[in-house]
C-alpha cells in the first residue's frame, strides 16, 4: 500500500483537489461543517477510494497489455477507430430506418421523439418489431390499433427480451462448449501423460476405485463399476500390450505400493476389495510370449563341412550282395571249399 501511495501521490493530489475545495465550500458555507474531525474522516474516505481506484485501474491496464500481446500500438490505434466507424454506421442506420418506419405507418408524435425513445435497441430488434407491426396492421379481423407508435415501442420492448434470451443461450452454449474443450484437452494430456508412465495410469485407477469404498457397508460402490474400473481395465490392457509378461510384475508392484499407502485409510477390508479388481483382471487376460514364436535359435551350428548322406536304397542293396559274396570267397579260400551259387 505505501508503495501505491508513492506511485499515486502526486495523481490522486491532483483528483482529490477539486473535491477538497468543494468541501472547504460547504464547511464556509455551513459553519457546523467546519470540524476537524469531520474533515479528517472526508478526507481518509476520499485518499482511500482514490487509491483503490489508482489499484484498480493499474491492474485494468496491466490485463490489457497482456491481452493485447505483441499488437503494435498503430494497429491498435487503427482497428478503434474502425470500430467507431461501425458504430456510428450503426448509430446511424438506426436513425434512418426509425424515420422511416414513422413515416410509412404514420405513428403519432414527433420523428425526434420517436427516434430518441428507440434508438439505443439492436438494428436487428427494430427490423423484427416492424414485421410484427405490419402483420397486426394486415390483419383486418382484430381491432385497430388505439396509438401506433405506442403499439411499436411494446412490440420492441418484447422483441429485446427474447433477442436478450437468445444472446444469454448463445452465451452459454459458447461456454459449454468452451468448457468441453477443455476438458477435452486435459483428458488428452491426461492420456498421454498416462501413456508415458503406465504405472502411474493403474494407480489412478486404483485410487478412483479406493474413493468408492462404502466403509460402513464393507463394499464397493456399485460393486466397483465405474471410471476406476474402466481405467484400471485400460491401463492393465496397455501394460500387458507394452510389456508382455513383465506387466504381471509391474502391476503387482503398484498395487503393493498401493496397499501400504492406503492400509491406514482403507483398512485391511477396503484395500483387499479394491485389490481383487485388478487381480480379477489380470487373470483374465491371456499371458503373452516375449518372443515370436519362430525366432532363430540360440545356439550356433557346428562348423566345417556337412556330414555326407546314405546311399538311396537299390545301392545300398547292390553293395551288401557284393560284400556278402566277397566274404564267401575269403571262407572258401580258407578252407579250400568252392562256394556254391545262392
Amino acid at each position: 500500500m505505501k508503495a501505491i501511495q508513492k506511485r499515486s501521490n502526486g495523481k490522486s493530489k491532483d483528483i482529490a483537489a477539486p473535491l477538497l475545495d468543494l468541501t472547504n465550500r460547504l464547511a464556509a458555507a455551513i459553519p457546523r461543517l467546519a470540524s476537524p474531525t469531520l474533515a479528517r474522516a472526508v478526507t481518509h474516505l476520499l485518499v482511500a477510494a482514490l487509491l483503490r481506484a489508482y489499484q484498480h485501474g493499474a491492474r485494468a491496464a496491466r490485463r490489457a497489455v497482456e491481452a493485447r500481446g505483441s499488437i503494435d500500438p498503430d494497429e491498435l490505434a487503427r482497428r478503434a477507430e474502425l470500430s467507431r466507424e461501425r458504430a456510428r454506421a450503426t448509430d446511424h442506420s438506426v436513425r434512418l430506418f426509425l424515420q422511416h418506419v414513422h413515416k410509412l405507418y404514420e405513428l403519432s408524435g414527433a420523428s425526434q421523439t420517436f427516434v430518441r425513445l428507440l434508438r439505443r435497441y439492436p438494428l436487428s430488434v427494430l427490423r423484427e418489431a416492424e414485421q410484427v407491426l405490419a402483420q397486426r396492421l394486415l390483419a383486418d379481423h382484430l381491432e385497430p390499433i388505439r396509438c401506433r407508435a405506442t403499439y411499436y415501442a411494446a412490440v420492441v420492448r418484447k422483441c429485446f427480451e427474447h433477442y436478450q434470451a437468445r444472446r444469454r443461450q448463445n452465451r452459454q452454449d459458447r461456454e459449454t462448449l468452451a468448457a468441453i474443450e477443455r476438458a477435452n484437452a486435459k483428458h488428452q494430456a491426461s492420456e498421454a501423460q498416462f501413456r508415458q508412465h503406465p504405472s502411474h495410469w493403474l494407480r489412478a485407477g486404483l485410487e478412483r476405485l479406493a474413493c468408492q469404498w462404502q466403509s460402513n457397508l464393507h463394499r464397493l460402490q456399485y460393486g466397483g463399476e465405474g471410471l476406476g474400473m474402466a481405467t484400471t481395465r485400460n491401463a492393465i490392457a496397455y501394460l500387458v500390450r507394452m510389456y508382455g509378461n513383465a506387466a504381471y510384475d509391474v502391476a503387482h508392484g503398484v498395487m503393493h505400493d498401493f496397499r501400504l499407502t492406503y492400509l491406514d485409510r482403507l483398512g485391511p477390508d477396503g484395500v483387499a476389495a479394491v485389490l481383487r479388481i485388478p487381480e480379477r483382471i489380470l487373470s483374465n487376460l491371456a499371458p503373452t510370449r516375449n518372443c515370436p514364436p519362430n525366432s532363430a535359435p540360440a545356439m550356433l551350428l557346428a562348423a566345417g563341412k556337412k556330414p555326407r548322406p546314405p546311399p538311396p536304397f537299390p545301392l545300398r542293396s547292390q553293395a551288401a550282395r557284393r560284400g556278402r559274396s566277397s566274404q564267401l570267397a575269403r571262407v572258401a579260400r580258407a578252407t579250400g571249399l568252392r562256394p556254391e551259387n545262392s
